[in-house]
């Protein structure tokens, strides 16, 4: 501030009421605001401990030391105003230079001090991301530094090299965990230095419950048996007779019946009964990975217990 302002302006102590601010570039420390009623632009606040009443806010265009931002982890590639995760100094905010976007916002490291940190809660994994990824570009051809940060405090910092044109570039996560990430240029020759975004992009993983809990047969290839079965009393029906030496296991099973009488499959010709009806109708049952599988040379049958038509198919394989 400059000379001759009140002490108060320099730093708040308690100010019970604002009507009107146009512009204020940096408050260090409010204690307490009791009502704004509007302010048009906020540069930087680096702590506000209380406020009640806040009527209108256009723009706010970092906060540094926000609690819900120090929660915050890699959410989009794209930078907004408020640069939301990162802790920042001397980044500043301004509209993309980038041919590729039309609109948005790059983060402009303006100093050799520049700095854009992240702390990541929860950790970010390596076996769940590729990479990093920052798109970028330098006053100058030069070299930006990325440190990734281990929950034991432990870091690797990596040297990549940039133009002044913008590209995207990859940097591979070097340690299992990483607590936080750290950006700052070498030196003042990529000054001013644009960041359009900085991304890790999840690999698509599958979680089991159990260790050994393994599915084998979704993917294999299926016969299908087609079945045309016209009873004029109970009993078997042979609808698949697999090769010597082989048994059946099956995938799926669809069939439908026109009287009501008992109908269902079995291996062999006393196993137990299963996909059954009862009255006339519609049978379909899913069992992939179900292992529904008869012994070696057994037989799969259609049992009928009266006069009935049956038309249907199943699908499964030998094995």
């Amino acid at each position: 501030m400059s000379e001759g302002w009140p002490d108060f302006w320099i730093r708040g102590k308690k100010i019970d009421l604002i009507d009107l601010i146009d512009e204020i570039n940096t408050i260090h420390t409010i204690e307490t605001v009791n009502s704004i009623t509007s302010i048009s632009t906020l540069d930087t606040i680096n702590t506000i401990n209380t406020v009640n009443t806040i009527d209108t806010i256009n723009k706010i265009r970092d906060v540094t030391l926000s609690e819900e931002r120090r929660r915050d982890a890699i959410k989009n590639g794209f930078f907004n105003q408020a640069l939301t995760g990162w802790y920042v100094d001397y980044v500043e905010i301004q509209d993309t230079q980038d041919p590729y976007f039309a609109v948005g916002y790059d983060a402009v490291l303006t100093s050799k001090d520049s700095n854009l940190v992240q702390y990541l809660i929860p950790f970010m994994r390596k076996d769940e991301v590729y990479s990093l990824q920052i798109r970028c570009k330098g006053a100058a051809a030069g070299n930006l530094y990325v440190m990734f940060i281990e929950p034991s405090g432990a870091s690797s910092s990596h040297s990549l090299s940039i133009t002044d044109s913008y590209a995207t570039y990859t940097v591979s996560i070097p340690c299992d965990v990483v607590a936080g990430i750290w950006i700052y240029p070498a030196g003042t020759s990529i000054i001013p230095c644009r960041i359009k975004f900085i991304s890790a992009p999840l690999k698509t993983k599958v979680y089991q419950a159990e260790k050994n809990r393994t599915i084998t047969d979704i993917t294999k290839v299926s016969t299908i048996k087609s079945f045309d079965v016209s009873a004029s009393g109970s009993g078997n029906n042979a609808i698949w007779t697999p090769a010597s030496g082989k048994a059946i296991r099956l995938k799926l099973v669809q069939y439908e019946s026109d009287a009501d009488v008992e109908v269902g499959l079995r291996f062999g010709d006393s196993g137990e009964l299963f996909a059954r009806r009862i009255t006339k109708g519609v049978m379909a049952l899913n069992l992939v990975g179900c292992n529904v599988q008869g012994s070696a040379d057994e037989a799969l049958n259609l049992y009928v217990g009266g006069a009935v038509n049956v038309k249907g198919f199943v699908l499964g394989e030998e094995i």
